[in-house]
């Protein structure tokens, strides 16, 4: 009787034991991935402050820029266009969705001396911030804002909410940037972008989509590859704060 008390006894120190250890190796663990997700942000962090500051230097704004933190665009996705920008020296850009980000992309216009914005905005408190914005940085001589109502489109049998495509120029673009503002009005919100203005595009002109961490948004840039095999996808800059979509050659 004695030994098989002893033997339960030895036993439930053997699971304590084991119980303690495995606490505290899930306990090490979770520290680990705090560690690492902690430096993931910090990396984030210096690679937003130095796209910033990248900015801020090449363009030289006469006076501070409205604070990104209150918009969706960012410093990594507005560094990426811009660069854009001053490689194919573009002459019409479409910007579909304003804010900070026309500031920028006018302002890099304006530097290379050439080139003009369509900015298309549904929102028409938006759309007069944003007017207001352009003159404030005497950059309205380089941007076109656009109010646009929202129509119903059905693509592949399915129902969208995009911009009016009458309300938008019938002329080709160099450049066109998607951001994800459309993405709140349906479902894959911004996937009718390609569809609907693939003849305003010419052989060399690109589409930049800022990345949004959301699964359906990242179903429309597969969706994109796969619906238009003829582009070309490329995931650009640090931390993938956006995709270029450009005609394979």
């Amino acid at each position: 009787m004695s030994n098989s008390f002893l033997t339960i006894h030895l036993m439930l120190a053997v699971i304590m034991m084991g119980i303690f250890a495995m606490g505290f190796y899930l306990r090490k663990m979770r520290m680990e991935l705090r560690v690492l997700r902690d430096a993931r942000q910090m990396d984030r962090f210096y690679d937003r402050l130095e796209s910033l500051f990248s900015l801020y230097r090449d363009l030289r704004f006469e006076k501070a820029l409205p604070a990104l933190r209150h918009h969706s665009e960012s410093p990594e996705f507005l560094r990426e266009v811009v660069n854009e920008i001053q490689m194919r020296k573009p002459e019409q850009v479409l910007e579909l969705g304003g804010g900070v980000s026309t500031l920028v992309f006018a302002r890099a216009l304006q530097k290379i001396g050439k080139g003009h914005i369509t900015t298309v905005e549904h929102e028409p408190f938006y759309a007069q911030q944003l007017r207001k914005w352009l003159r404030e940085y005497h950059l309205d001589k380089w941007v076109t804002v656009v109010e646009a109502e929202l129509s119903d489109y059905s693509i592949e049998n399915t129902k969208y909410r995009w911009y009016t495509m009458n309300d938008i120029p019938v002329q080709a673009f160099d450049i066109i940037v998607a951001d994800g503002r459309m993405a709140k009005e349906s479902r894959c919100g911004r996937y009718p972008t390609l569809p609907l203005l693939q003849n305003r595009l010419n052989d060399k002109s690109i589409v930049i989509v800022e990345n949004v961490d959301d699964v359906n948004e990242r179903e429309v840039l597969i969706r994109w590859s796969y619906d238009f095999p003829q582009y070309e996808q490329q995931l650009r800059a640090a931390g993938a704060s956006c995709t270029v979509f450009e005609r394979r050659s």
